[in-house]
């Protein structure tokens, strides 16, 4: 069982965005980087009885999806160059947020963040909550709850001290045992952080439209996966103005609906040639099937947004999957650059690995 595991689970580095997003625990979000280049980010999880921690360090990027229905959760900010937005909200770096299990998150982070979450299962909140005559988590009709200062200030210090020495350990392979003190003191605070959480105000009319407008083209997007978008079509289909469109994208993605849309594709793009076997897909076949019909722009982008060509990353998921099987990578200049890449990306030190 999960609560039987203490300490250190992972602690990994990555440069592919969406497997990032998929080791994030709690919740279930799609992710587009706003940088263009390579992409690295890293995140550590950690467990101290039935609390799981999660720190990570990241890029400017773009998050949209749920949390985890069986989880109460909250989330803080560790370091952060620029107020991240959290369902249309700016937040401050004092603040610590309460989600409501299984509510929507949208979040942008316009500039590299630091942060860090703490969650228990449901039930077992609940319970705690309710042998403490408090309401449970279930009780609260908003998507979010804003910790008191006091107690968001003690959050903070204590997820500090339980996540530094294994986030600061060289390499990730020394950190110290789970603390029965500190368990027993991170337990009794989170549900204090539960009970006494405050509303919030709903984000405006305006912000709302605008979140629900983007996660309309988000699906009108994967069911025209294979087709180009255009700002006309889009409008036309949506019945919304192209003033509406551009501006509620600039609001949610920090991006115009062109710039968007495109970085999104080319992430499925990428997606596609890492799941793909060197032998059996071809660059063009996949740029075709996501509706990139002019060769040479689809390149050009590829690489401004990913630091690499579209056969290069092709050519990196063949080596991965033979690395991963204990075989040597084909003979060629880019040999050491592709085992190197994919034991950084596995989070296994070059120098260390040989």
């Amino acid at each position: 069982m999960e609560e039987e595991k203490q300490g250190l689970i992972l602690s990994r580095h990555f440069t592919n965005a969406e497997e990032f997003a998929r080791t994030i625990r709690d919740s279930n979000v799609e992710y587009v980087p706003l940088e263009a280049g390579r992409y690295e980010s890293r995140i550590m999880i950690l467990q101290h009885g039935s609390i799981l921690l999660q720190r990570a360090a990241d890029q400017a990027h773009v998050t949209r999806g749920t949390i985890d229905r069986h989880r109460a959760a909250l989330l803080l900010p560790v370091l952060q160059r620029a107020p991240p937005v959290v369902n249309g909200r700016p937040t401050e770096p004092q603040d610590v947020i309460i989600f409501r299990p299984g509510s929507e998150l949208h979040a942008l982070a316009p500039a590299a963040v630091e942060w860090g979450s703490l969650s228990m299962p449901l039930q077992e909140a609940d319970w705690l909550l309710e042998l403490g005559g408090k309401p449970c988590m279930g009780s609260h009709a908003d998507p979010m709850r804003l910790l008191p200062p006091e107690i968001a200030a003690s959050i903070r210090q204590t997820f500090s001290t339980a996540t530094d020495p294994a986030w600061n350990a060289s390499g990730g392979s020394e950190f110290p045992a789970a603390d029965t003190g500190l368990r027993r003191g991170l337990h009794e605070l989170v549900i204090e952080a539960f009970s006494k959480a405050e509303q919030l105000s709903l984000p405006g009319r305006a912000t709302r439209d605008a979140i629900r407008l983007v996660g309309t083209v988000e699906e009108y997007l994967h069911a025209a996966v294979a087709r180009p978008i255009y700002t006309d079509a889009l409008c036309l289909a949506l019945a919304v103005s192209p003033r509406k469109l551009h501006h509620a994208f600039v609001a949610v993605c920090g991006l115009s609906p062109h710039v968007y849309l495109k970085r999104r594709r080319l992430l499925m793009v990428r997606q596609a040639l890492l799941a793909s076997c060197p032998k059996a897909s071809l660059v063009k076949s996949v740029a075709l099937a996501h509706g990139f019909w002019h060769l040479g722009n689809f390149a050009h982008d590829y690489r401004e947004q990913f630091g690499e060509s579209p056969s290069e990353t092709l050519a990196f998921a063949g080596a991965a999957t033979v690395l991963s099987t204990g075989q040597s990578p084909p003979d060629g200049p880019g040999r050491a650059a592709l085992r190197d890449r994919f034991r950084h990306s596995a989070g296994v030190s070059p120098n260390r690995a040989r």
